[in-house]
């Protein structure tokens, strides 16, 4: 099993950005953390926020790097919080999911969720889905 989400590197530090924003994303892997960041980008900044990981090994290291990623308002768990059916993996999250609300004030989201549903920062939810 591999990563969901793996942020890499060439080696030629003249190719980074300044900066990396992974934000308001549904990842579930196995027996790896959701998100990896390679050592060799110790000098781009890397945000995470308003996302739902989740590992279902139970394993707890969600976010692999060896440089500080700054975090806010993630979900980490290792099963299902409330979604329509997480073992066929539909992802919608449900009106008693943990998801529901759980990034309210943060400040830079994405106007429209996966299926185009607007987001309201007043109710916004973690995760790819925003429940309507």
């Amino acid at each position: 099993n591999s990563r969901g989400m793996n942020l890499q590197t060439d080696g030629n530090s003249g190719n980074h950005i300044g900066g990396s924003v992974i934000r308001f994303n549904t990842i579930i892997t196995f027996d790896k953390s959701c998100i990896g960041v390679s050592s060799d980008m110790s000098d781009v900044s890397v945000e995470a926020y308003g996302n739902i990981l989740i590992r279902t090994d139970s394993g707890t290291n969600y976010i692999n790097s060896t440089d500080p990623v700054t975090q806010s308002q993630n979900i980490q768990s290792s099963t299902d919080i409330s979604f329509v059916n997480f073992n066929l993996r539909d992802l919608h999250i449900t009106s008693s999911s943990s998801a529901i609300d759980f990034a309210v004030g943060l400040v830079n989201y994405p106007l429209d969720d996966i299926d185009g549903d607007t987001r309201n920062s007043t109710s916004l939810d973690a995760g790819a889905d925003e429940k309507n």
